[in-house]
């Protein structure tokens, strides 16, 4: 057992030397992902009980696969993104459709990825964004191709196809291509699940706060988190600056 002990430990230090290098040359990348699981957080007041649990669930596999990702651990990255995803769009799915919820916590159905995310009632289906935001359904598909990118991607390494995994390297070692390419795949991620909770409460939220404003009430400090997260996303998108009321020329 002592030699298993200290394979471990052979294999945490060389994990640690990855860790180094990671943050000394994309210290700025995981500010950001770091900045969108801060964001992810400020939605939680906002979800039901049920949707909450979930989401809560998947930001724990956005911060492993971080560790992944710095520690060199890059199939596990990508795996644990996947979940982050699957997790992350199952709690905005079944805030909408609680039923479905409590077979799923039953093991009685199935959750599917495409379903939930572009199926008939799939938060990013027409059908769906029409019942809760429809001034966002023409945004909606560039955010949909983007996760379904990611998806497919973290598949192929979780499913060991070749031609992906002999993109990794066969040690634990520092690789500034597959570090790259995980970090880009996390930003795209993490953008379109909080891109899912804007279309599920965004209305609701916005009007909540104007209706602070309008009644001369000290804005709370929640409220203020998500409009900053909205604004820091997607002002760049018309029909978010119309909601929140920035100027279209801004």
């Amino acid at each position: 057992m002592d030699q298993l002990k200290d394979i471990f430990l052979e294999i945490n230090s060389v994990e640690s030397d990855c860790i180094e290098k990671t943050f000394n040359s994309k210290r700025r990348e995981f500010g950001e992902i770091n900045l969108i699981d801060h964001s992810l957080s400020s939605w939680l007041p906002f979800l039901n009980e049920y949707a909450k649990e979930d989401l809560i669930t998947s930001r724990k596999e956005f911060a492993l696969a971080q560790y992944c990702a710095a520690s060199g651990l890059y199939r596990q990255a990508y795996s644990s993104l996947r979940t982050f995803l699957e997790l992350g769009f199952a709690s905005v799915y079944f805030s909408a459709n609680e039923l479905e919820y409590r077979e799923w916590k039953n093991n009685r159905i199935d959750y599917h990825w495409s379903a939930g995310v572009l199926g008939d009632k799939g938060v990013l289906s027409s059908r769906f964004i029409n019942a809760f935001n429809p001034k966002l359904r023409s945004a909606s598909k560039c955010y949909a191709d983007s996760v379904g990118d990611v998806y497919r991607t973290c598949s192929e390494f979780v499913h060991a196809k070749a031609a992906f995994t002999s993109l990794l390297p066969e040690n634990i070692v520092y690789s500034e291509k597959n570090i790259d390419d995980w970090c880009k795949r996390a930003l795209d991620a993490g953008k379109g699940l909080l891109f899912a909770l804007l279309v599920r409460y965004g209305e609701g939220i916005i009007s909540e706060i104007y209706s602070v404003q309008r009644h001369n009430r000290n804005q709370e400090p929640i409220l203020d988190a998500v409009l900053d997260d909205i604004q820091h996303y997607f002002s760049h998108i018309p029909e978010v600056r119309e909601m929140i009321g920035v100027a279209s020329d801004q």
